[in-house]
């Protein structure tokens, strides 16, 4: 700018100095713009330094002003002073005052940035948006430089194998490949990763350093169908009042419906400030003590409560019962009681979160960018269908009658008989209600009923509805507890129900049923707002097996579990197990293989769940009845532990479920029963062998 100036004001004409000044102007407005972008002062514009572009028209642009220049210096001897030259040079030399002054703000920002907030620059992300309109963040290339060249730290399953591993920088190798995939999910942070996977959840653990207190935020609307970035701004701590007016403008702008709604999402930018004094050295320096922090992975790895080689084994036996189901889907889990902890935990389908990016249509990086519904839908591999968000919940059926059961023990409701000479597990257990194949009360517009020739008639007992699996003695007993003791597990912290049930009132079709209702009778015996996750119904079962104790512990095996007591005496929960005994006894589970050297209590369930549109994709059609869920609850242990004992060591619980299956006792039981035997080839159960 000031050699435009200089040429200016050596011209010969008025016209050739305007020009010189006004090209002048030209190159320095781009260079102030792009400055002022890097320095924070107004938003990037996306062009880093001067005269170079994407499209390359702006390059040639700015070269052909600076030949312009550089041509009319070529005439600039200086004019004999005249009136219309002197105005033309005191206008210069007011814009050259101007611009000394631009510069030496700009010199004294720059000073600021490099020098007294060098690293808080160095260590400030800037928000850009990918061609496909996702997001990203931008860092200093220094300080990702040694963040790349660190390796991620280990997740070690309960026995120090590793669930998944970066032998390198850069790398990360998944040894169960598509049996643990879903749940570890994928270690690259530019995949917009699910909330549950292990990988994200532990991100911070795992590479070391911690996310930023404050980062960038953006603002996305629905543009075609999909969440573009409309608006980037850099705090999330803090927001404009005209941000979300903006936001709106930009949607319509870019022909967005007007009452469409933007919503504000904060990035997660990690933190490079241990990292900084890395930067810092000199460069010899620098590789010696980036190798040395990327050798030490154990201070960055994780154990999980997770066996490797029962997790395989029961994915296999997941993926086997899938195949029976018509949408193609199994899930199970498998818990220690006295503990809580998840030992194994899959379902199918599912994932390699490891597998490179390839050109096959089948990748699952591009099916999870595009969004496909075979993929990220609710019975797709990429959905948690064990536990997480809404997409592991299921009608829960009849293996819902085992929290009924404690609510009524709760309640004070259950009163067993004495157990017959020489047996310990009672044989019958009050309350009683009389039953027959179905029940109704004035006012309903529909009765419950019982499934078949099933449930038993006459008087009768808790032992022996669980053992029968009667809806009608169920729904009965749930009209008798009321709502209120559901209410009271769910504020103890017993999970069942779609979330949100604990906020939603109870009415006649709502909530978990108002009192007398016909949706509080469905509730009693699994249907109703009795809908819960494979891994809640083994928690719930856990709690039987455990003498009363619901535990909820995270996949972390240094993290405490959450620890609810809802019964004092644990042997008030002998009918329960009596009647899960006689369930594989002479129930709808006793037709299930047994196990030699095992006894099983067991509880299947058929739950009645008629087609929504989510699952339109996997072609079960909206509101038809078609299969049911199929589901299973069990307690294994070993053969010659006492008979419905409150506490017995070496005791395990399985649940499975396999949506639009069938009965429980024809997918879900045999897949229980397959994971036992496992359990047993894994030595956790006897194996029966003399």
């Amino acid at each position: 700018m000031l050699s435009t100036l200089h040429v200016g004001m050596r011209s010969r004409t008025p016209e050739r100095a305007m020009m010189a000044a006004g090209v002048g102007f030209l190159l320095t407005f781009q260079a102030a713009t792009i400055l002022s972008g890097t320095l924070g002062v107004i938003p990037l514009t996306g062009v880093v330094v001067p005269f170079l572009s994407h499209g390359k028209t702006g390059m040639v642009v700015f070269v052909a002003a600076v030949c312009l220049v550089g041509r009319l210096a070529q005439d600039g001897a200086e004019r004999a002073r005249a009136a219309d030259m002197e105005e033309v040079r005191a206008g210069i030399r007011e814009a050259g005052l101007g611009v000394v002054a631009l510069a030496a703000c700009a010199i004294f920002l720059t000073a600021l940035e490099a020098v007294v907030w060098r690293d808080e620059t160095t260590l400030r992300a800037a928000v850009t948006t990918l061609d496909e309109g996702q997001p990203k963040l931008e860092f200093d290339r220094r300080v990702r430089f040694v963040a790349d060249h660190i390796r991620r730290g280990t997740i070690l399953d309960r026995n120090g194998q590793p669930l998944a591993a970066s032998p390198q920088p850069g790398t990360r190798i998944a040894p169960l490949g598509t049996a643990l995939g879903t749940l570890l999910g994928p270690a690259d942070a530019a995949v917009l990763r699910a909330p549950w996977s292990l990988e994200r959840l532990e991100d911070q653990k795992l590479r070391g350093y911690p996310d930023a207190v404050d980062s960038p935020a953006i603002w996305l609307g629905d543009l075609g169908g999909r969440d573009r970035v409309l608006l980037a701004v850099k705090s999330a701590a803090t927001a404009a009042p005209d941000e979300e007016a903006r936001a709106k403008a930009e949607l319509v702008r870019r022909g967005g419906a007007p009452s469409a709604t933007v919503r504000r999402v904060k990035l997660a930018a990690p933190d490079f400030a241990a990292l900084l004094p890395i930067v810092r050295l000199p460069l010899a320096a620098r590789g010696v003590a980036i190798q040395a922090l990327s050798d030490d992975v154990a201070s960055r790895s994780l154990q999980t409560t997770l066996d490797a080689r029962l997790q395989a084994a029961v994915a296999i036996a997941v993926r086997k019962a899938a195949a029976r189901s018509k949408v193609g889907v199994a899930a199970a889990i498998v818990l220690d009681p006295a503990t809580g902890q998840e030992l194994a935990r899959a379902q199918w389908p599912d994932y390699d979160p490891a597998a490179p990016r390839t050109s096959d249509p089948a990748d699952w990086h591009r099916l999870r960018e595009a969004g496909d519904d075979r993929f990220m839908g609710i019975y797709g591999a990429w959905a948690d269908k064990t536990g997480s968000g809404n997409y592991g919940y299921f009608q829960a059926g009849s293996v819902f009658k085992v929290l009924t059961s404690i609510a009524a023990i709760r309640a004070g409701l259950v009163d067993p008989s004495p157990p017959a000479e020489g047996a310990t597990c009672p044989q019958s257990s009050d309350p009683r209600f009389t039953c027959g194949p179905e029940f109704t009360l004035p006012g309903w517009t529909k009765s419950i009923h019982n499934h078949g020739d099933g449930g038993g008639t006459g008087s009768v007992d808790l032992v022996t509805a669980l053992a029968q699996s009667s809806n009608v003695y169920f729904g009965q007993l749930g009209l008798t507890l009321g709502p209120q003791p559901y209410r009271d597990l769910l504020t103890a912290g017993v999970g069942f129900g779609l979330p949100g049930l604990d906020k939603q009132a109870d009415g006649l079709y709502s909530g978990i049923g108002s009192s007398g209702s016909r949706r509080l009778a469905l509730t009693g015996f699994g249907q109703g707002a009795a809908a819960w996750t494979v891994t809640q119904a083994a928690q719930v079962t856990a709690a039987v097996a455990n003498g009363g104790t619901y535990r909820d512990c995270e996949l972390r095996s240094d993290r405490p579990c959450t620890e609810v007591r809802l019964l004092d005496d644990p042997t008030a929960l002998a009918p329960v197990l009596a009647g899960m005994k006689k369930v594989m006894d002479a129930g709808t589970g006793a037709r299930l293989r047994k196990l030699p050297g095992v006894r099983m209590y067991g509880k299947t369930g058929t739950a009645d769940a008629p087609g929504n549109r989510d699952e339109a994709p996997y072609g079960v059609k909206a509101k038809s009845e078609g299969l049911p869920h199929s589901w299973f609850v069990a307690i294994v242990e070993p053969a010659d532990a006492e008979d419905c004992s409150p506490t017995v060591a070496g005791r395990y619980v399985i649940a499975t479920v396999a949506p639009h299956a069938g009965f429980g006792a024809t997918v879900a039981g045999p897949l229980a029963v397959d994971i036992a035997e496992a359990l047993q080839q894994l030595q956790y159960l006897p194996s029966g062998a003399e």
